[in-house]
């Protein structure tokens, strides 16, 4: 396996052929490019569908269905992140309610105090999994940065004293569930960072 960084938020994950077997980007649901190339740079485009990318929130699919299948998760996140955990199967909500099982955290550019209201609540008040999909602390923008998953996280942690459990790279959970995805071993990987 080779892995190699094709810009700023993509790895990808190459065989001995140099056969794209997976993506692993952390940011599926933000579409940004920032499209330069150095001298000496170059582009290799791969044909490759949605089979062959793993992201944080893939990733933390896997393991919710995995590990907690049927469990009601309360979500902070963008609605399209909602949105593509109910396609996945696992039981979400938005709303502070009863049933709740656990927390899922992804980055959040909807991000209202009434989520870290209720999610410093449940933190506070209940021994309940919490789970993140990254860990980044910025979220690159045209004029710099915004805070990211990391950054919200910490904001808890000062309020709980509680850190998640964090699924996406660099952690390593996410490598083994795209070993696990694409049935390859640890002496047949590399991972590299994007940041």
């Amino acid at each position: 396996m080779y892995i190699e960084v094709y810009d700023v938020i993509t790895v990808n994950v190459l065989n001995t052929d140099l056969q794209l077997v997976g993506i692993i980007d952390l940011y599926k649901s933000l579409i940004w490019a920032k499209r330069y190339n150095a001298v000496g740079d170059c582009e290799l485009y791969v044909p490759a569908t949605a089979e062959n990318f793993l992201t944080s929130t893939d990733a933390t699919i896997l393991y919710l269905n995995n590990n907690y299948p049927g469990k009601k998760f309360y979500v902070m996140g963008t609605k399209s992140f909602v949105c593509q955990l109910k396609e996945a199967g696992i039981d979400v909500t938005e709303d502070y309610e009863e049933g709740i099982f656990g927390l899922v955290i992804s980055n959040d550019n909807e991000l209202t105090f009434k989520k870290l209201y209720d999610v410093s609540e449940m933190l506070c008040t209940r021994e309940l999994p919490y789970i993140a999909t990254n860990p980044d602390y910025v979220c690159p923008t045209e004029f710099g940065s915004v805070p990211d998953c990391g950054s919200v996280c910490d904001m808890l942690y000062n309020v709980s004293m509680r850190r998640p459990l964090v699924i996406g790279k660099p952690e390593p959970l996410m490598p083994k569930l795209a070993m696990e995805k694409w049935g390859v071993d640890a002496a047949h990987t590399l991972v590299v960072g994007d940041r």
